[in-house]
């Protein structure tokens, strides 16, 4: 039976526009019928609550305007930013639907667009675009605004299937985001990606791995830097730091998966248990990485260890499955109006203190928590201190048990780099 491969695009999308220079040859690859599903990637912003790249922090847009001329070369195309981008393609949408050959005439608006750096809100541009692949240019932009409601269409169920982003397939019913995952996409239809080849390292080349054990993307890198810096004869120097002080450094959330759309978070849920089992580990998420940082700064303990300890095991409940997050809480505990959270995040086991705290007015639980004697392990880790302010989360960091910490720990913190310092090789 032929298997249905799926894709969302948007000409203004330059990881679409990548994905395009590779999506034929992999459905061919794997026999899968491939239906091409344009749609109007700032209807779905709009539906979701905002535009992303508005809000992206100046050194995350640089890296990915870095990242997509990365994958451009890696897969050697042409890639040419467009002036003015992003440009409306509202009228190249409504025309490549009037063609009735969306593949040949979705190759031809992107490379216009993306190899060739063409306005496509331009109708002129548009028209000699499809007129290049043997269309009748100016009659598919005549005919463009009879296919306003099909692209609104489009554009609703892209939305209603949980699409937030470009470009994104489908196989059956698995959603896969963005031009990086067409391997695992090759994959879900039976497929194997083809062996790319390998080359060394110059002499002397060293891999920079910075990291914090809080975030389970660095997890997963860890499970595969050292050996893949072995294949190419590099040296891999560790660099941990705080992701926390960072993010408040660059105006980021302070968790940034809280930001996104409840569909994003839903999907990196699941994107990066795909990960951990493509990698054969065990993947659940640490409860706090400040003294974990603090203690792999101040003992020779190997670094491999330290990481899957703080990966693979947490104090979350017995029984806890592979892919669950963190428990979350809210910075100001007292609170009753608390930041809600997705549905999947599990619950943490309320003691009394944090039981009075979530259920009584703020104004009497900050009495009722100075009142309650804290647990001898909620003592020792908060340096002695008692009451509410001692139970405030750290930025960056999932879990409340924070306030000052251990003595030793204190002593090994002073010497951590701070996001403006450059450590040494670690």
């Amino acid at each position: 039976m032929t298997r249905r491969l799926e894709w969302f695009y948007d000409f203004s999308c330059p990881y679409a526009y990548l994905a395009s220079t590779q999506i034929e040859a992999l459905a061919e690859r794997t026999g899968a019928e491939l239906v091409h599903k344009p749609f109007l990637l700032g209807g779905v912003f709009k539906a979701l609550g905002g535009e992303p790249m508005a809000s992206l922090a100046p050194p995350r847009a640089r890296m990915n305007g870095l990242d997509m001329f990365r994958w451009a070369e890696h897969w050697d195309v042409p890639l040419v930013m467009p002036a003015g981008h992003p440009n409306r393609t509202v009228l190249a949408l409504r025309a490549a639907l009037a063609s009735g050959d969306l593949p040949r005439a979705s190759r031809a608006l992107f490379d216009a667009y993306w190899a060739e750096g063409r306005d496509l809100s331009n109708p002129t541009v548009v028209e000699a675009a499809l007129t290049s692949v043997g269309f009748d240019g100016q009659a598919l932009v005549r005919r463009a605004d009879d296919y306003k409601d099909e692209l609104r269409s489009r554009t609703d169920e892209a939305v209603t299937r949980g699409v937030f982003g470009a470009p994104a397939f489908f196989v059956d019913a698995e959603l896969y985001w963005g031009q990086d995952r067409l391997d695992f996409v090759e994959r879900a239809l039976g497929g194997a990606p083809p062996i790319r080849e390998q080359t060394s390292a110059p002499a002397g080349a060293s891999v920079d791995f910075w990291y914090d054990f809080s975030s389970p993307f660095a997890y997963l890198a860890a499970t595969s830097i050292e050996s893949l810096s072995a294949r190419v004869g590099a040296a891999v120097r560790f660099r941990p730091f705080l992701l926390g002080a960072l993010f408040r450094a660059i105006g980021t959330a302070d968790v940034p998966l809280f930001s996104f759309p409840e569909a994003k978070r839903r999907y990196f849920e699941r994107d990066l248990e795909r990960f951990a089992v493509e990698r054969g580990v065990r993947l659940r998420f640490p409860v706090t990485s400040r003294s974990a940082v603090c203690c792999r700064s101040a003992s020779p303990s190997p670094r491999g260890r330290m990481g899957r300890a703080c990966a693979a095991r947490s104090s979350m409940p017995r029984g806890a499955t592979t892919g669950t997050s963190p428990t979350r809480r809210s910075s100001e505990p007292c609170s009753p109006n608390r930041p809600s959270t997705p549905a999947w995040w599990p619950r943490p086991r309320r003691t009394r203190s944090n039981r009075a705290c979530a259920t009584t007015p703020r104004r009497q639980s900050r009495a009722v928590c100075r009142a309650r004697p804290r647990s001898s392990w909620a003592t020792r880790c908060s340096g002695g201190k008692t009451g509410c302010s001692s139970w405030r989360r750290p930025s960056g960091v999932g879990d409340p048990r924070s306030g000052d910490p251990p003595e030793w720990a204190a002593r090994t913190r002073a010497e951590l780099p701070t996001v403006d310092e450059q450590p040494g090789p670690m």
